[in-house]
């Protein structure tokens, strides 16, 4: 069930740059978090940011070099979690 804690992905208006938009995952702009199939509450994102970096963590070395060479340019910043908290 959703509640209406604020969304990961919602830039709060004296954070936004150039444009008008409110929401980081959908260009359109954000429709509310009772409707949005984005929504994910900050406490639900960052433990799911945890989990995916743990599962990433557990990958052989090799495997963990392509996967940052295709999707994040050479960086692993799974590697780093525990520093950056």
């Amino acid at each position: 069930m959703k509640t209406a804690e604020m969304c990961f992905a919602y830039i709060i208006p004296e954070q936004r740059s150039y444009s008008n938009e409110s929401c980081k995952a959908l260009s359109c702009g954000c429709p509310g978090y009772d409707v949005c199939p984005f929504y994910k509450g900050t406490a639900k994102y960052i433990a799911d940011r945890a989990s995916a970096n743990a599962r990433l963590r557990s990958l052989p070395a090799a495997k963990q070099s392509r996967i940052a060479a295709v999707y994040y340019h050479g960086e692993m910043p799974w590697r780093y979690e525990d520093e950056i908290q």
